[in-house]
């Protein structure tokens, strides 16, 4: 496992994540419209994940809920929904913007009942936790019999960023899919499926409570990760295509995005129509 020594305090990372994190990874307090519509883009491809998972009705608990996209479209689609924000101004805006409940607070101080979510997200969450296991064992025991639990990290495989960007400085815990597995089976969760995002090779993964028969990750798993870092240096990142075709989508993407922004008069009128065409299958 690849992490970062020494860990933050929790009243450190509490502090930080309520007060300073948006505004050091985003450089502001409350979503712009930009990140509200990016936001709604990574939200429909999260709704095709579960809808092709066959989960289609239920109550939801996004956990990292940031400005509520997720929650307000599975609150279109009639699920019944809860999400916990530690950022104050992202959990403010959601609940002022959407009429979303969104608890604000880190994980480790959600009240968790048990069996009571049919769907649980954490969406690039469990990086940013000292303790991710424990946090998965709460939540574990919050599913609902059949439920799922649907996680996205970073991958410590994934080329997509340079050498000198691969630790973003808030993420404590660099998963690879072999620990993220043994991470969820410590915790009683067992693979459902697994999939790498296109292009940026994060690993997305549907677990559900199971008994788990996953070994965990050997020593050699250790040489092979250390091995991959050692390989991919700048020389070796900037001879592939990978940073040419980042840069173009980069260079385009605001572009569109004033394209696509043209018209709305607010974060919830953009979003009303961004979803307007997302329904539930029969």
């Amino acid at each position: 496992m690849v992490f970062i020594s020494p860990l933050p305090t929790q009243s450190e990372l509490e502090q930080y994540y309520r007060t300073r994190y948006r505004e050091d990874y985003k450089g502001t307090y409350e979503p712009r419209r930009k990140h509200v519509y990016r936001a709604a883009q990574s939200a429909l491809l999260r709704w095709q994940r579960l809808d092709a998972l066959g989960r289609r009705k239920g109550t939801v608990l996004d956990v990292g809920a940031g400005g509520g996209e997720f929650l307000y479209l599975m609150h279109r689609l009639g699920f019944e929904t809860i999400g916990v924000e530690p950022h104050a101004g992202y959990a403010g805006f959601a609940r002022r913007a959407y009429g979303l409940e969104i608890i604000e607070g880190p994980i480790q101080a959600l009240n968790l009942e048990p069996a009571r979510y049919d769907i649980i997200t954490v969406h690039h969450v469990l990086e940013h936790l000292p303790d991710p296991v424990t946090a998965l064992s709460r939540l574990r025991k919050s599913l609902r019999a059949g439920g799922v639990l649907l996680v996205e990290v970073p991958n410590i495989r994934a080329r997509y960023h340079s050498p000198a960007t691969r630790f973003h400085r808030a993420h404590l815990m660099s998963f690879s899919a072999e620990t993220l597995i043994a991470a969820a089976a410590a915790a009683g969760l067992g693979l459902l499926d697994l999939q790498l995002v296109p292009g940026v090779e994060h690993l997305n993964a549907a677990f559900t409570q199971a008994t788990p028969t996953t070994a965990l990750p050997t020593s050699q798993h250790a040489r092979e990760i250390v091995g991959l870092l050692n390989e991919h240096d700048e020389l070796n990142h900037f001879t592939t295509v990978a940073p040419y075709r980042r840069l173009a989508a980069n260079l385009a993407r605001p572009v569109r995005e004033a394209i696509a922004l043209t018209g709305y008069r607010d974060a919830r009128s953009m979003l009303d129509a961004l979803y307007h065409d997302v329904s539930l299958k029969s």
